[in-house]
Formats: C-alpha cells, sequence, structure tokens
C-alpha cells in the first residue's frame, strides 16, 4: 500500500477531530485486517510537519507484524513549520538525508529510518515559493541518496509542475511517484507523465468524494490497456478516523481485498493484479 497514513494530524489546520490518527491500539486492530487479507506493507506518507510520529510507527509495525515504510519530507504551505522559509534549501536537504541515513532516534538504542521522500505537495494549482523550496531540497537529498519522491498533487494538474522542477534539479523521472493522479481524471495530463517515465499512482480509491468510484476505475483500465500498467500504483489514503472500520469506513484492505476481486471481475488478469499490488510498488520504493 503505497500511499497511507497511520498516524497523522491536519486538525491544527482543519480544526476537524476526525483528521486526527493517534490511537496505536486502534491502528494495530485496523493493520491486522490489512494483515489478513494479505497486505504485508503499507508506506506511511505521513511527513514531519503532518503528526508523523516515528516512534509509534516502529513499535505498531512490532505488534501488527506489518512492514511499515516510514516517509520524511514537508507537506504543503499551510502545514510548514516556520523554518521551511528561514533554512537554506541545501539545510533542508540535509535534514532529510539525516532522516534516510542516519535515522530517528525512537529510544532504547533503536533508529527509525526513512524510507522514501514525501508526500511532497502543492496547495492548489501554482506551486508557491516555499512550496518550490522544499520540492528543491527533496531533489538535493534523492541526489544525494537515490531515495524516491512521492508527491502531493491534488485536484489540479500540477504534478506537471513538481515535475518539472524535480527534473531542473537532475532527478530521473523513474524514481519519481506523482499522487492523487485519480482526483484529476484528464487522460492527456496522465499520458504526459506516463511518458515522462514516473510512476503514477491512483491513491483515492475508496475516497468517493474525490471522484466517482466508477471514473476513476474506467481511467485507471484505460491506462491499462494501453499499455502503461507497469507504471500505475494504486492505494487508498487512509487519513480520517472515518476512513478506519472501526468508525465505519473501508480500512486499510479495501484495496488488497474488495478492490481486488472487482479488478478480477472487470477482466485483469491475476499476473495483472500482482504487478499493480506488489512488483511495481516494489520497483518504485526500491532504492
Amino acid at each position: 500500500m503505497p500511499h497511507e497514513h497511520i498516524f497523522c494530524d491536519f486538525t491544527r489546520v482543519t480544526g476537524n477531530s476526525d483528521h486526527l490518527l493517534n490511537d496505536l491500539e486502534l491502528a494495530k486492530r485496523e493493520l491486522e485486517d490489512l494483515k489478513r487479507s494479505g497486505g504485508e506493507v503499507v508506506v506511511d506518507i505521513t511527513p514531519i510537519d503532518l503528526g508523523r510520529d516515528a516512534k509509534k510507527l516502529m513499535a505498531l509495525s512490532l505488534a501488527s507484524e506489518v512492514n511499515i515504510i516510514m516517509s520524511t519530507g514537508w507537506y504543503r504551505k499551510a502545514f510548514y513549520p516556520a523554518y521551511i522559509d528561514e533554512l537554506s534549501t541545501k539545510d533542508l536537504a540535509k535534514i532529510l538525508i539525516e532522516e534516510l541515513m542516519i535515522g530517528i532516534d525512537v529510544g532504547d538504542g533503536l533508529r527509525a529510518f526513512a524510507g522514501l521522500i514525501g508526500e511532497i505537495g502543492v496547495d492548489r494549482d501554482v506551486v508557491s515559493a516555499v512550496e518550490e523550496r522544499v520540492l528543491r531540497a527533496s531533489a538535493f537529498a534523492h541526489l544525494e541518496t537515490g531515495a524516491p519522491i512521492s508527491t502531493h498533487s491534488s485536484m489540479y494538474p500540477v504534478g506537471r509542475s513538481q515535475l518539472d522542477i524535480l527534473l531542473k534539479e537532475g532527478v530521473n523521472p523513474t524514481r519519481v511517484i506523482i499522487g492523487h493522479a485519480d482526483t484529476y481524471l484528464d487522460s492527456d495530463y496522465h499520458i504526459e507523465l506516463l511518458d515522462s517515465g514516473v510512476f503514477l499512482q491512483f491513491d483515492t480509491f475508496g475516497r468517493n468524494h474525490m471522484n466517482p468510484h466508477e471514473a476513476r476505475m474506467e481511467a485507471l483500465l484505460n491506462l491499462i490497456s494501453r499499455g502503461y500498467r507497469d507504471q500505475m500504483l494504486i492505494s487508498s489514503d487512509r487519513c480520517f478516523r472515518s476512513d478506519l472500520k472501526a468508525f465505519g469506513g473501508l480500512g486499510y484492505d479495501y484495496v488488497v481485498g474488495p478492490l481486488s476481486e472487482e479488478f478480477l471481475d472487470r477482466g485483469l488478469t491475476p499476473y495483472d493484479i500482482d504487478a499493480l499490488l506488489r512488483i511495481n510498488p516494489l520497483r518504485a520504493l526500491s532504492w
């Protein structure tokens, strides 16, 4: 599951208590459902400024026996700490490099290492100056470490602008994951990005307030039929309490369970599903 949130906190910006995930025991129960459905790896794409909790993530991975990949980076302008506009771009990159290569002290002699850079976002349709700073810092950290970069580009075709900035700094597009592509269902936009070599992520399955399920599914199947299967990633972006089964949501196992069954009904083969759920994420995340 390449784009999920296990512990995160949007509330200081949104003020909505539904937008807080911080309960270790609740998270354990929810991930156990994923484990029973065959899920083995979850990327917690929560960046530094969105309530990421390295110590809890390590404890949860051990308790649930689900492999959790922690991310590093900063989300988007509304959530940034003040130091984003105070430190140099290279100093910001050093923070990312340290979390990727040296890790975070979580006590008891243990260190938690970030496994990717993300989710690096843009608020709406224009990359602000501070968001460009974070994108460039992400590029510097990638070039130093090889870690992939995963972006947040929601509701607008801003993934192209993100990619242009990263390419100008020398990032190989095959190491970039353009996120939330299924929130802007324009096939020309998708194909332009895919032809550049990136991984394109349809990561809001089950979030039908973002786009209708049928439209999202048809867009994905169309791209697969046109030969782009091996660049596609899918996930469900659990980030609210109402997303969890305990509160009536679909939970973390929706993609590997009901959605995979629907893929079979829609004509995808077991090998297609293996590519989407296992092979592609392993290729995208390896470094």
